[in-house]
C-alpha cells in the first residue's frame, strides 16, 4: 500500500515537471482583443452597479441532483442598507475585471446580490466555498469567474450573513 502511494507520488511529480518543461518550450500565444460589445457590456452594467438606488441580496438553491445540480436564484429578495449596497458595488466597479481566476472549483454560489439603477438591474453570484464571483449577464472574458480578495470575500459574507442570519457562508479550507 505504502509503495503505491510512493509510486503515485513519484509519477505525479513526474509530469508536472514535464509540464512544466514542455510549457517553457511552447511559443507564446498572441491575446486576442476583448469585443467591443463585451466592454461596452461591462461598461453597462458597472454603470448600474455605480449608480444603484437600491440592491437586494438573494439566496441560491441547488436544484437537481448529482451532476445535475445546478444553481438557481431563487426570487426572495432581501433588502440590503444602501451604504452597503454601495461599498460593495464600490468593490465591483474597482476590481480587475480581465484577470482570470485561477481556482478549479464546481462554482456554487450562495448569494446573488442585485444592484438596481431605475428598473434596470445588474446581478453578481458569490461562491463562498472558493472564493470567486462571476457578474450574471455578461460573456467572454468578463463573465467567467473572478477571485476575490481576503477583504473582498469577508464584505460580501459579512453583507450575506446579515441579509440572511439563519445560513452559513464557509469557505474551503
Amino acid at each position: 500500500m505504502r509503495r503505491l502511494s510512493t509510486l503515485g507520488t513519484s509519477v505525479f511529480v513526474l509530469l508536472a515537471v514535464t509540464s512544466v518543461a514542455a510549457a517553457q518550450d511552447l511559443p507564446k500565444v498572441k491575446e486576442e482583443p476583448i469585443p467591443v460589445a463585451e466592454r461596452q457590456r461591462l461598461r453597462e452594467l458597472l454603470d448600474i452597479v455605480q449608480h444603484a438606488d437600491r440592491v437586494v441580496a438573494l439566496p441560491v438553491e441547488g436544484v437537481g441532483t448529482g451532476l445535475s445540480l445546478e444553481s438557481v436564484v431563487a426570487e426572495k429578495p432581501v433588502t440590503v442598507a444602501l451604504e452597503t449596497g454601495r461599498s460593495l458595488g464600490r468593490r465591483l466597479v474597482r476590481h480587475d475585471w480581465g484577470r482570470m481566476s485561477v481556482k478549479a472549483c464546481g462554482f456554487q454560489p450562495g448569494v446573488a446580490f442585485r444592484f438596481y439603477q431605475g428598473d434596470r438591474p445588474a446581478q453578481v453570484l458569490i461562491c463562498f466555498m472558493c472564493g470567486e464571483m462571476a457578474l450574471d449577464g455578461i460573456d467572454g472574458i468578463y463573465g467567467d469567474k473572478k477571485m476575490l480578495g481576503d477583504a473582498d470575500l469577508e464584505a460580501w459574507r459579512r453583507a450575506a450573513q446579515k441579509a440572511f442570519p439563519k445560513r452559513e457562508f464557509r469557505s474551503l479550507p
